[in-house]
């Protein structure tokens, strides 16, 4: 051996040395950093344990909740529910929505049903839908949940819950449009109760959920308000209902366990070669396509370019693998110390906004404390390849919780200004004067935490808004900013405003206008265009 080749040899050998002590005092260094940020959290009060989140649980409430999913799991679609739902709060323009069941008719964009065809859907359904009703009256649901499965646990009874909402919303809107208030406060009722139902499911996808079915009642509760004949009985009962609704605090509950569900999770990878393997091979640098790989050549002619082929395969699998062993030996205790990190800047925005009943504050400091978390983030690197691949996925859920009680906070003091509306034949000249006669305290703006905006209109009844997530008041200005598209909806103009029903007049010029506009829309898109 020459001189020259000894010393490569030696320094290789030196290297690798020096690598094989730097590693394991890379990965002591730090298991005792995040050991050290585990222990400050824990004697701060939090909860790093699926074992110490688990929420309370009673026969009763498994009970209930088995009885709730036999019935759901009983309705049987019919002519109209679900693919053709009667359609309710339409915007008809920023402000301005259509009252559904006012029509003569229910129709989309393809096709026609009538009030009579709805009214046998719920006939059909009729037991089931008593059945809910019936067990929606528990107050507590326990879906007998296995958080120990980590992020493999199944949730079956989300989208079934939802199909529900449906069902009871279209009831509701069947019951409006006979004129029989009773049963339509008894139904509107239930579908705020389904809200509630499981809000203490302590996972982000089962507080979504949540939301979503809270969103599906909004409609038929400002359509309730536009009819006559209500009792203030009625009314005070459905009001204290949505009073009961809480997102905020049930997010820092699924966040809370998503974090323990997070830990367990680092904890199996470095311990399990084949969950760690399949992991990686899933969701690592875009691998595990499930591929079956290069066909084998049939002629002399196929051979280089399967051989090719043959190499680009195996040379990924090598860089996945590569990836997977540093992951392992090198940052695991890293990723996981990011990852705590993240989701404790996570859960201080809902606790921020909850105590000083404001988001906007709480979502700026939460957008510096992210990019302060996240100012290193060796990108494409599998250093932090846990934490970057759940982390922002949780990013934007306490906005739509704050997004969506002030959505709540919209219904009750519109349906307090209904009731004040009732009993002195006019509105109130502020929120402040329904207190506490309707209303416990003056109705919040959880955007900004400052009062809801109000003002009564003389001919038109009154104006009603939130200033949104800008948190700019635009004067209750419903028009969409410039760089959104789509349909006007409650959330999506400068503010959110709290519609008016739209006259006769104008709801028949947008019926008369919108399907050609929306023929003309879906062309378009059909084609890769977009509409002007």
């Amino acid at each position: 051996m020459t001189r020259l080749k000894r010393r490569i040899l030696i320094s290789v050998l030196a290297l690798a040395g020096l690598a094989a002590l730097l590693i394991p005092l890379h990965n002591f260094r730090a298991r005792q950093a995040l050991a050290a940020h585990k222990a400050e959290l824990v004697a701060q009060g939090e909860k790093l344990t699926v074992e110490e989140l688990m929420p309370p649980s009673s026969p009763e409430a498994r009970r209930a909740a088995n009885d709730l999913m036999q019935a759901a799991w009983q309705l049987r679609q019919g002519s109209v529910v679900p693919n053709n739902l009667p359609k309710a709060m339409v915007f008809v323009s920023p402000g301005k929505a259509s009252v559904g069941w006012r029509q003569s008719g229910i129709r989309d964009d393809k096709k026609t049903n009538t009030w009579d065809e709805l009214a046998e859907d719920v006939n059909m359904n009729g037991a089931a839908l008593e059945q809910i009703r019936e067990t929606l009256k528990t107050p507590q649901f326990d879906m007998n949940l296995n958080y120990k499965m980590g992020f493999n646990l199944l949730l079956p009874h989300v989208a079934k819950l939802k199909s529900v909402a449906q069902w009871l919303s279209a009831a509701t809107e069947n019951d409006l449009h006979a004129g029989r208030l009773n049963e339509a406060a008894t139904n509107l009722n239930t579908l705020i109760s389904l809200a509630n139902a499981f809000r203490e499911e302590r996972l982000i996808i089962s507080q979504l959920v949540r939301m979503a079915i809270t969103a599906i009642a909004i409609s038929p509760a400002w359509e309730s308000l536009q009819a006559d004949g209500w009792t203030d009985a009625q009314l005070a009962e459905l009001q204290k209902n949505w009073e009961s609704l809480e997102f905020l605090q049930p997010m820092e509950h699924a966040l809370e366990m998503e974090r323990a569900m997070g830990i367990e999770a680092f904890e199996r990878l470095r311990n399990s070669d084949a969950e760690r393997r399949q992991f990686f091979n899933g969701n690592f640098l875009g691998g595990g396509s499930g591929s079956p790989g290069p066909a084998t050549p049939a002629s002399i002619a196929e051979v280089p370019e399967f051989a090719l082929e043959w190499s680009k395969e195996h040379l990924s699998s090598l860089s996945t693998f590569a990836g997977e062993t540093a992951w392992l030996r090198l940052w695991s205790y890293d990723d996981e110390l990011r990852y705590v990190q993240t989701l404790q800047a996570m859960l201080e925005v809902p606790r921020r906004a909850r105590r000083a009943q404001s988001f906007i504050s709480a979502q700026a400091w939460g957008a510096k404390e992210y990019q302060r978390i996240w100012e290193h983030d060796d990108s494409g690197s599998p250093r932090y390849w846990l934490s970057r691949l759940l982390g922002p996925a949780l990013e934007k859920a306490s906005a739509k919780a704050v997004r969506i009680e002030t959505q709540r906070e919209l219904v009750v003091t519109a349906i307090a200004l209904k009731r004040h509306q009732l009993r002195h034949g006019r509105l109130p000249p502020d929120l402040k004067s329904m207190v506490p006669e309707y209303l416990s305290q003056t109705p919040k703006d959880f955007m900004d935490g400052r009062e809801l905006r109000y003002r009564p209109n003389a001919d038109v009844g009154f104006l009603l808004y939130s200033v949104n997530e800008d948190g700019q008041d635009d004067g209750g200005d419903a028009t969409m900013p410039k760089d959104r598209q789509g349909r006007p909806n409650l959330i999506n103009g400068r503010d959110m405003v709290w519609p008016m029903p739209a006259t006769a007049q104008e709801a028949a010029e947008a019926e008369a206008k919108g399907p050609k506009g929306d023929s003309n829309r879906l062309m378009l898109e059909r084609y890769g265009l977009k509409p002007k």
